[in-house]
């Protein structure tokens, strides 16, 4: 079954104007976004977002036959976080952070701290 359209609520025009187009009907260039890296900054310190890929520690606590403790592997997880800082043996990162209103301390969760020696790829991320 198909329906006519109604008479009392016209199809409205077409619309004539495009914010890509100006008015002589030619194609506006597009402004390029400056790439910046995801990042904050607090109190003068700047802290820059990270994609990590790192190995990871994997147990079994229960009874496995030779060939299945052969098998067993470690994690390799990512991780998505802030860098806090990095040294030659560590670095460590947070997820979360909370600034106070009225004193403008910061606090950190979701923290972690990472043996260098774990971490395969460390990609800092761009907003």
């Amino acid at each position: 079954m198909s329906h006519a359209p109604c008479s009392m609520f016209p199809v409205p025009p077409p619309i004539l104007y495009c914010p890509m187009f100006h008015d002589t009907g030619q194609i506006m260039p597009k402004k390029r976004k400056k790439q910046t890296s995801a990042c904050f900054t607090h109190q003068g310190k700047t802290y820059h977002k990270y994609q990590i890929e790192w190995l990871d520690i994997t147990g079994e606590s229960g009874w496995l036959t030779p060939k299945e403790l052969e098998s067993f592997s470690m994690a390799r997880p990512v991780t998505t976080a802030w860098l806090y800082s990095m040294n030659d043996k560590e670095i460590r990162l947070f997820s979360t952070y909370d600034i106070d209103h009225e004193t403008k301390e910061i606090a950190f969760a979701d923290n972690g701290v990472y043996p260098r020696g774990c971490i395969l790829k460390m990609k800092r991320l761009k907003e």
